[in-house]
C-alpha cells in the first residue's frame, strides 16, 4: 500500500493536466462538455462581446438633454379601492404614495411570483381634501392590455375604475449635469388650482405633477408624464403648461440616446429584457433598483 503511495506520489507530477476550457466565465474540463455544446457557448461568447464592443464604444451625451419615451401605455387606476388593489399585486409599498409626492418603480407579479410587467406607478399629486387618490401606471406597449386584464381580474366588487389614457399623455425622460436643478419645491407652479391644493414634499420636478427621480442608476435622470395634446380645463389650456414642463437649456435628442443610455446603464426595461412568465424580480435587479420594497421585507401593519 506504501509502495503504491509514493507510485501515485511520484507520477502525478507527470501526468498531463486535463485541458480546461472557459465557458461564461467558468471553467470545466474538456471531458465533461460534449463537442456540439463547445461550438455553441464559443459562437454565443463571441457574439456577446462583440455586441458589447459594438455598445461601449459609442459614448454617452452627458450635457443636458431630454427626450420623449415612445411605446409607452399609461392606465389610470382611480376610486376608494385603488390603493389597496395596487398593494396587493405590486412589489413596491404603494401607502409610500398614497399622499402623492413621486412615483417609483415596481413590478407586477403572477401568483406564483414570475414576472408579468416591470412598470412605473406615480400618483396625480392632488391635495389631501380630494376623496381618494389617482394613480397612473406606465407600461411597455405591448403589455398594456395584459395588464388591464389582470387590474379587471383582481378587481371584483372594489370602488376602481381603469381607463386607458395613453392618447392624453406622453412619457418624457429628463438627463443631464443641471438635472438637480430642476427638483425642488417649484415657487410658481404650473396649475391654476389654488395654493396648498398640491402636495409638496421639497422633491417635486419644477413644472410638472405626475413624475419620479430615475433612480434604477446613477444618471438615469428625471422622468415626467406630462398632457399630450390640447386639453381645455379649469379655462387655461394644458398643452401649453406642458412646452414649460420642458426644461429651458436642455437639448431635445432621439428615443435613441435614451435606449442607449439605459442599456450602457444596465437598466432593463420592458419585455425585450426580461421572459415574462419566467423571470422573477431579482433576475431584474429590482431591488438594486429600488422597485422591490415588498420582496425584503413588509412594513408592520
Amino acid at each position: 500500500m506504501i509502495r503504491f503511495i509514493n507510485h501515485i506520489k511520484h507520477k502525478r507530477h507527470s501526468l498531463p493536466l486535463p485541458k480546461l476550457f472557459f465557458v461564461d466565465q467558468t471553467i470545466f474540463p474538456t471531458s465533461k462538455i460534449p463537442k456540439p455544446c463547445i461550438s455553441k457557448r464559443i459562437q454565443y461568447r463571441s457574439f456577446s462581446s462583440k455586441i458589447e464592443s459594438q455598445l461601449f464604444s459609442q459614448a454617452l451625451i452627458d450635457t443636458d438633454s431630454y427626450t420623449k419615451i415612445p411605446g409607452r401605455t399609461i392606465i389610470q387606476v382611480e376610486g376608494a379601492d385603488s390603493l389597496e388593489l395596487l398593494q396587493g399585486l405590486t412589489t413596491n409599498n404603494m401607502p409610500l404614495i398614497g399622499q402623492g409626492g413621486p412615483g417609483f418603480l415596481q413590478c407586477f407579479l403572477y401568483g406564483n411570483g414570475r414576472v408579468l410587467a416591470d412598470a412605473f406607478i406615480y400618483p396625480k399629486n392632488f391635495g389631501s381634501t380630494f376623496p381618494h387618490q389617482i394613480y397612473f401606471i406606465e407600461i411597455h406597449a405591448e403589455l398594456g392590455q395584459t395588464l388591464m386584464n389582470l387590474l379587471r381580474l383582481h378587481k371584483l366588487r372594489s370602488d376602481v375604475s381603469i381607463k386607458d389614457v395613453s392618447s392624453e399623455y406622453s412619457v418624457w425622460s429628463i438627463w443631464g449635469p443641471s438635472e438637480r436643478a430642476l427638483i425642488g419645491k417649484p415657487s410658481n407652479p404650473f396649475t391654476r388650482l389654488p395654493r396648498g391644493s398640491l402636495v409638496y414634499k421639497n422633491c417635486e420636478y419644477s413644472g410638472a405633477q405626475i413624475w419620479i427621480n430615475d433612480n434604477r442608476a446613477l444618471g438615469m435622470g428625471v422622468r415626467i408624464i406630462i398632457p399630450s395634446k390640447e386639453v381645455r380645463k379649469f379655462r387655461f389650456t394644458l398643452l401649453a403648461i406642458s412646452s414649460a414642463c420642458l426644461p429651458n437649456g436642455f437639448t431635445r435628442v432621439t428615443p435613441d440616446e435614451y435606449k442607449l443610455r439605459r442599456i450602457l446603464k444596465g437598466v432593463p426595461e420592458g419585455p425585450s429584457d426580461f421572459v415574462n412568465k419566467v423571470s422573477f424580480p431579482l433576475e431584474l435587479n429590482l431591488d438594486y433598483m429600488n422597485g422591490g420594497i415588498n420582496l425584503v421585507s413588509h412594513p408592520a401593519k
